[in-house]
C-alpha cells in the first residue's frame, strides 16, 4: 500500500514561500526607512548650514551697524565734555561752540538694532534643534542676552536724553537752534557770537547735570555695545569654524 505524503511538501512549500515573502516586504520596509533618514538627516544638514551662512551674514550687518552707533555715542561723550568744559570756563566768547555741541548732542542719531531674522526663524520654526554644538547654542544665547540690556540701557539713555532736551528750552534760543538745521541732519555752527537764552545760575547748573546724565547714559550704551561686538565676533568665529563658510 503506497503511502502519499504531498500534503506535507506542499505545506513546507507554502511555510517558505511566505517565510521569503516577509523577508523581502521586511527588507523593503527597512532600506526605505533607512532611505528617508539618510534624506532627512541630509536635508536636517543642509538646512543647518543654511541657517549658519545665513546667520554670518546677519552679524556681518550686525559689527557694521554696531560701529556706527559705538561712534555716535563716543561723539556724544566727547561733546558733553567739551560742551561742560566751555560752560564752566566762563568765556562767552564761545557760545557759537556752545550752542553747536549743545544741538550735536541732542541728536539721537542711527542706534543699533539687532538683524534678527536667522535667530528668530530658528526660534519660532523649532530649527534650533538643528544646532548640535552646546558650545554654539551657548554663544548664540549670550549674544541675544547681551542684546537684551542693551535695550535696556538704550531706553535709560532715551530718558536721559529727552530730559536733556526738556532743559535745553530754558537756556538756549531755539530761533539760534533753526538756523543751524539748514542741512539737517548735519548741524551747522551759528554765524557770530549768540546770546544764551537765561543764564541765571539755577538754571545752567540744572542743564549741566542733564548734560552729566546724558553722558553717563551714553558711557552705559558704549560699554554694553563693546561686550555686544565682542560676543557678535566670537559667535561668528565659531559659526565659521564649524561649518567653514569662508
Amino acid at each position: 500500500m503506497e503511502v502519499h505524503h504531498h500534503g506535507h511538501i506542499e505545506h513546507n512549500t507554502l511555510w517558505k514561500q511566505y517565510l521569503s515573502q516577509f523577508l523581502m516586504l521586511f527588507l523593503a520596509v527597512f532600506c526605505g526607512t533607512l532611505a528617508e533618514y539618510y534624506l532627512d538627516h541630509n536635508l536636517e544638514n543642509e538646512k543647518e548650514e543654511q541657517y549658519a551662512v545665513s546667520m554670518i551674514q546677519d552679524l556681518d550687518e550686525d559689527l557694521v551697524n554696531i560701529d556706527v552707533d559705538l561712534k555716535n555715542k563716543t561723539d556724544r561723550i566727547h561733546n558733553a565734555d567739551s560742551l561742560t568744559a566751555l560752560l564752566f570756563s566762563g568765556n562767552k566768547n564761545n557760545n557759537a561752540k556752545i550752542y553747536y555741541l549743545a544741538r550735536k548732542i541732542s541728536v539721537l542719531g542711527k542706534s543699533y538694532i539687532m538683524t534678527d531674522g536667522t535667530l528668530m526663524e530658528l526660534k519660532s520654526s523649532g530649527n534650533l534643534r538643528l544646532i548640535k554644538s552646546k558650545a554654539l547654542v551657548d554663544s548664540i544665547q549670550s549674544y541675544y542676552n547681551i542684546y537684551q540690556q542693551f535695550q535696556k540701557s538704550q531706553i535709560f539713555a532715551m530718558e536721559e536724553l529727552n530730559y536733556y532736551r526738556e532743559q535745553m528750552i530754558q537756556v538756549f534760543d531755539v530761533r539760534v537752534f533753526d538756523t543751524m538745521i539748514n542741512r539737517f541732519p548735519e548741524i551747522d555752527m551759528p554765524k557770530g557770537n549768540p546770546a544764551l537764552f537765561n543764564t541765571d545760575p539755577i538754571l545752567m547748573n540744572r542743564f549741566l547735570m542733564r548734560v552729566e546724565l546724558a553722558k553717563t547714559s551714553a558711557t552705559l550704551n558704549v560699554q554694553t555695545l563693546k561686550k555686544l561686538r565682542a560676543s557678535a565676533v566670537k559667535l561668528r568665529a565659531v559659526l565659521n569654524n564649524k561649518y567653514n563658510v569662508e
